[in-house]
């Protein structure tokens, strides 16, 4: 991600504090996009309504992951929250970073 940035940076005004806190929100995106990908492209084995869980196939493993996965409600609500939390703030960076660039005359 770092080296994106540093590629594509000389189209824009990024800063390296900003280059750092867009790279920390992606990294903590991570984890969470890793869960969708599951959730979307796993097989949806065993649902547990009373435990509020659900156990998936992965259909795919990387190094050191389990053929199933349990994953509750409880953390695809939090990744939904927490994505959001992050779209706002990279949504604030963008602009921050758009408004240096019209100064800057790009």
């Amino acid at each position: 991600m770092r080296k994106l940035l540093r590629k594509h940076s000389c189209n824009l005004v990024i800063q390296t504090e900003d280059r750092e806190q867009i790279v920390n929100a992606l990294r903590k995106a991570a984890a969470h996009c890793d869960l969708r990908d599951l959730l979307t492209h796993g097989q949806w084995w065993k649902l547990d309504p009373d435990r509020g869980t659900i156990e998936v196939r992965r259909d795919k493993r990387r190094r050191g992951e389990k053929r199933f996965a349990k994953v509750t409600l409880a953390k695809i609500d939090r990744a939904e929250s927490e994505l959001a939390d992050l779209e706002v703030e990279l949504d604030k960076l963008s602009r921050r970073i758009r408004r240096k660039d019209a100064r800057a005359g790009r």
